[in-house]
């Protein structure tokens, strides 16, 4: 019995990050059905963009963007304690600054982790098109456009916006420096999670009948197996790029051949360690 290859996902190798999707959706639904109820409005106010605003799309794309790429590097269960973690600090910053007398600075929308996201993404995430778009004679990386594309999301509530993305920046880097190598999400939450995480997320791969099945129900000859292919080789420009970046030629195209030979998956695997 042969199992098809399905094509891989755009969630492929981050879980968390399509629960979050699904939990997006989930609390626009509850956003608009309960919008009266105060208690429920104070949730998903955190987890979604202002309905109907320009980022509420753009915004959310980034956000699920960034999060696939964090949960890719660092695996499901440390991505999910850094959420955790960026929420409790950003939650502890706003009742230090209200103590302060500093004032409150309502939002609607996750900028807390979209700020903490963009340190990740000035710090580890590789540019790999240095010549992505070209406009009006300027060139830009598809770093560049991350760049510009945060900072109008950021920007996008104007100075309340901005305050809860620079928490997030902040409790990125108190994560990073203080707590990473202390907390971690308990063993027994990802024992009881694990099965049920597993079957919801993963869809299993589609069985087709081969050759050899078919020749046992005719009763004919089993044929012989078919020998393995090695892994295409790597294009030598891909090479060249992901060597420039300081990764050892060795790992790059064992990297590369892993990834059926796409550069921004190789250098998930190179930047992870995998």
């Amino acid at each position: 019995m042969q199992r098809a290859a399905p094509s891989p996902g755009w969630f492929e190798g981050a879980p968390a990050s399509k629960l979050l999707a699904l939990s997006s959706v989930t609390a626009l639904i509850m956003y608009r059905q309960a919008s009266a109820q105060r208690s429920l409005t104070l949730y998903t106010n955190k987890w979604i963009f202002r309905p109907g605003s320009g980022e509420s799309f753009l915004g959310t794309a980034l956000f699920l963007y960034w999060s696939r790429g964090l949960e890719r590097q660092t695996g499901s269960r440390k991505f999910v304690t850094i959420l955790l973690a960026i929420q409790l600090l950003v939650i502890a910053m706003e009742h230090f600054m209200q103590l302060l007398v500093m004032g409150k600075y309502p939002y609607m929308g996750p900028y807390p982790l979209l700020g903490a996201y963009f340190v990740w993404f000035h710090m580890y995430s590789p540019r790999l098109h240095p010549r992505f778009v070209q406009i009006l004679g300027f060139t830009f990386s598809e770093k560049a456009i991350g760049y510009l594309w945060f900072a109008w999301i950021a920007g996008s509530e104007g100075r309340n916006s901005i305050v809860a993305a620079v928490l997030g920046m902040f409790a990125w880097v108190i994560y990073r420096h203080f707590l990473e190598n202390i907390i971690d999400f308990p063993d027994a939450v990802v024992t009881f999670v694990s099965p049920y995480s597993s079957r919801f997320l993963e869809a299993p791969p589609p069985v087709v009948p081969t050759v050899g099945m078919a020749a046992q129900r005719t009763g004919g000859p089993r044929p012989q197996m078919a020998t393995q292919r090695p892994p295409p080789e790597p294009p030598e420009a891909a090479v060249e790029q992901l060597v420039g970046m300081g990764f050892p030629r060795a790992q790059v195209i064992q990297a590369l051949q892993a990834s059926n030979n796409s550069i921004e998956r190789a250098a998930d695997r190179l930047l992870s360690g995998s």
